[in-house]
């Protein structure tokens, strides 16, 4: 992940925080029985695409580069939500519930 310094990150800290406190909390479609995280889903989607989307269409001229270029930033920061959420949550689980040998290699 790209570390920005601490002085950078508290610009960013409070849009952040009113943005986590509003994420999943509208009220579901009419006969729609969502949950709070399937919301979260599509606005994440939504914000994340019209955060880059406005950057690109404000800051300089529309080019396929650019484009690719913060296609693999989305890339680079799904690899970091794995390796540093999903990797953890899956290392502890094996501790608690042992491994599975399904290719008898442990």
């Amino acid at each position: 992940m790209p570390y920005i310094s601490k002085n950078r990150r508290e610009v960013f800290e409070d849009e952040i925080q009113s943005i986590l406190d509003k994420i999943g909390t509208s009220p579901p479609p009419w006969n729609c029985p969502e949950s709070r995280d399937d919301k979260a889903k599509g606005e994440f989607n939504y914000i994340m695409f019209s955060l880059i989307a406005r950057y690109l269409l404000e800051h300089g001229e529309m080019r396929y580069h650019r484009i690719q270029d913060f296609i693999g930033t989305l890339g680079a920061c799904q690899h970091e939500l794995s390796r540093r959420l999903m990797d953890v949550y899956e290392d502890k689980c094996i501790e608690k519930n042992g491994d599975v040998d399904v290719l008898g290699l442990l």
